[in-house]
């Protein structure tokens, strides 16, 4: 992902045809610019923020990935016309069809590529964060069971749109060969910024993702472990 912003951003300087191309020409096929970049990122970001002592004062993470789930289902919306309308006119072939859609045939998941049992594990990570809340209930106002239940299912309410607004537009976008990233999908545009916008987002997201999962298992490992009765007050 942060190879593809990286090829976004030097398209505008010189051109490569693929990703690939870029990938195998470029300057970030060498390691001396890959491994500073991600030992930077662990050192820097990740293993400070792993290390912090209240996982409540990572809670600008949830509104900062619901803000851009937002922004990029927002640039799928005001997008997705040009690429229905680039499919239909430039992929779509009336005699070919590997170019048609069939929308109920699902056996393109359970092909040698495993896509059925990617996007299965993608949607169990979406809503794996969940958990996070009962580290920091005591921080939470009244922190009863019922209350929780309500943040649990507006949470899970407000993912669900958000993530079935964004899959839906980005199949229906690049119905062929659609990306596992839908972020990643070819631009019909010579210089696309909104979608670049979104990638680097998106990777910010990621970035403080992984401190949250963290954090959150270490607390639930030790409240089990030394504060067991905890959960069972709760009324």
């Amino acid at each position: 992902m942060l190879g593809g912003i990286v090829y976004d951003l030097g398209n505008y300087v010189q051109d490569y045809d693929t990703l690939d191309d870029f990938f195998a020409y470029s300057f970030w096929d060498f390691y001396s610019y890959k491994y500073p970049i991600m030992f930077g990122i662990t050192f820097c970001i990740h293993i400070p923020l792993c290390l912090t002592k209240e996982v409540a004062k990572l809670r600008f993470t949830s509104l900062l990935g619901v803000s851009v789930y937002l922004i990029i289902a927002l640039i799928l919306i005001i997008e997705s016309p040009f690429y229905m309308e680039d499919y239909w006119t430039n992929i779509y072939l009336k005699d070919d069809p590997t170019t048609h859609v069939n929308f109920i045939d699902i056996s393109s998941g359970f092909t040698s590529k495993l896509n059925f049992f990617k996007g299965t594990g993608a949607i169990f990570f979406a809503y794996a964060c969940h958990f996070g809340a009962f580290p920091i209930m005591k921080n939470l106002s009244n922190p009863t069971i019922p209350r929780l239940s309500k943040v649990f299912s507006r949470s899970m309410t407000l993912a669900t749109c958000v993530y079935i607004t964004v899959a839906t537009l980005g199949f229906l976008s690049c119905p062929i060969n659609t990306p596992d990233f839908i972020v990643s999908r070819y631009s019909v545009f010579n210089h696309d910024i909104f979608i670049t916008l979104g990638k680097f987002l998106f990777i910010v997201v990621l970035f403080f993702k992984i401190p949250v999962h963290f954090n959150a298992l270490r607390l639930c490992l030790l409240r089990l472990i030394y504060d067991s009765t905890e959960y069972s007050q709760m009324k």
